[in-house]
């Protein structure tokens, strides 16, 4: 239930921010995609991680090297089913931490959190 506000709050600050969502939780054999989003011109795959305010780590850093391959197949698959060829991608994480079950302390977008072969280098 907390990663479902959490994602919420992603989306809505995604939104606030500007970016046009495509999908949230969008699922295919690979994995599932949290949010998939467009900012400017650049398609984004988000990885959403919601933890407490007082969790003595960071939510990124439970998007490891499994999550990450994970995601990234996912996002091949996605690719190849919308071919959005004119399009640079990147992978972010929102982290969200939370002070109580769904009162948010601290949001946190991470661009380009990770890359994959594919990916040609982008301007940040």
């Amino acid at each position: 239930m907390r990663g479902v506000i959490g994602e919420s709050m992603a989306e809505s600050y995604l939104h606030n921010i500007g970016w046009r969502i495509i999908a949230r939780n969008w699922h295919c054999l690979k994995g599932e995609i949290d949010i998939i989003a467009m900012d400017g011109q650049t398609l984004v795959f988000v990885e959403v991680k919601t933890r407490d305010a007082d969790t003595p780590f960071d939510p990124q850093t439970a998007v490891n090297l499994k999550k990450r391959q994970n995601l990234r197949a996912a996002a091949a698959q996605y690719m190849r089913q919308w071919q959005p060829t004119q399009f640079q991608y990147r992978y972010d994480i929102v982290s969200v931490l939370l002070k109580t079950f769904n009162e948010l302390d601290r949001i946190e977008l991470i661009r380009n959190a990770f890359r994959d072969e594919r990916q040609k280098p982008m301007d940040e």
